[in-house]
């Protein structure tokens, strides 16, 4: 049974999926809706979160909780029996709870294979467990480098890109011997298709989710023990908006760019784009991100976390 399949029993309509996220009208309406009716949907499950179990919320009504807990309370609530949903109930006692193949697939997952060689190198120097001075010049602790499984060559350092499930979707190259660009990518994937950080986000702190450009700027705002994710570069595609949205654990996001021009305008162009979707959209251009301290960045973040209302 899918989430879909689930919701259409509870007598849910206007049902959309997006990858982990379904959007609905709300199954509890009938009780708890002034009007008895959600004209607008805004019931959302997200099986991403609370580890695959799943959870939901209605920003009209205010319920919430865990897909299990959400079946129940339907039941009790509409007197419709607990064998109605058997099936699904005891595809969230397995391993991993819901087989993700049962979730509708996100429409911009991409097909790309990592090429055998590449992950072969990687896993060589990765064993190795090698500390450059690159991370040293920009305040990257040594445990934190191995934290995020970053790997260090001679001419090289290879960053993976995980997806939530900590499956590695590609490589960033940093290269060290002044060649131009910089960074590359593993031949064939894309960026803009996912953002650096996800597999570190802590969805139980509630703490709002910090957007960098760079991969450095994402590893050291973690090591200070706040959530972020790079979005490499200044731009940000529908694609990524999708992702954060879907692992994001507050209302409120910050974004922090460089205090140059490209970064200037980046920052403008991100708000506007986050802006439909969270409540609280700060944006702060730095000098150096490297270089802030924790309470600057409780100060950027708004002072605290923001109990998440949307999906």
């Amino acid at each position: 049974m899918t989430v879909t399949d689930l919701l259409k029993r509870m007598g849910c309509s206007k049902i959309k999926e997006r990858g982990f996220e379904t959007i609905a009208s709300c199954p509890f309406a009938p009780w708890t809706h002034k009007s008895g009716r959600d004209r607008h949907p805004s019931f959302g499950v997200n099986m991403l979160l609370n580890d695959g179990k799943g959870v939901y919320h209605c920003f009209a009504c205010g319920k919430s909780g865990t897909v299990r807990s959400m079946i129940l309370d339907y039941c009790n609530i509409s007197g419709a029996p607990k064998s109605l949903f058997e099936e699904f109930l005891k595809e969230l006692e397995v391993e991993y709870s819901v087989d993700i193949g049962l979730i509708k697939r996100n429409k911009y997952s991409e097909e790309f294979r990592i090429p055998e060689d590449e992950v072969e190198e990687y896993n060589r120097l990765l064993q190795q467990k090698r500390y450059h001075t690159i991370f040293y010049e920009n305040n990257i602790f040594a445990p934190t480098v191995e934290r995020w499984g970053a790997a260090v060559g001679d001419d090289k350092i290879i960053f993976p890109v995980k997806n939530r499930l900590d499956k590695i979707l590609f490589f960033v190259y940093r290269w060290l011997n002044n060649s131009m660009p910089k960074y590359t990518v593993s031949k064939g994937a894309k960026t803009k298709s996912s953002v650096y950080g996800m597999n570190m986000i802590n969805v139980i702190s509630e703490n709002p989710i910090i957007v960098v450009e760079g991969i450095l700027d994402c590893m050291y705002i973690e090591q200070m023990g706040f959530n972020s994710i790079a979005i490499f570069g200044v731009f940000i595609d529908d694609k990524q908006i999708d992702i954060i949205r879907s692992i994001s654990p507050s209302d409120s996001i910050s974004i922090v760019f460089d205090d140059d021009e490209a970064g200037k305008k980046g920052l403008e162009y991100v708000k506007n784009k986050l802006s439909k979707y969270f409540y609280i959209v700060n944006g702060i251009n730095v000098p150096s991100v490297r270089t802030l301290d924790s309470e600057t960045l409780t100060k950027i973040i708004g002072g605290g976390s923001h109990v998440r209302k949307y999906f």
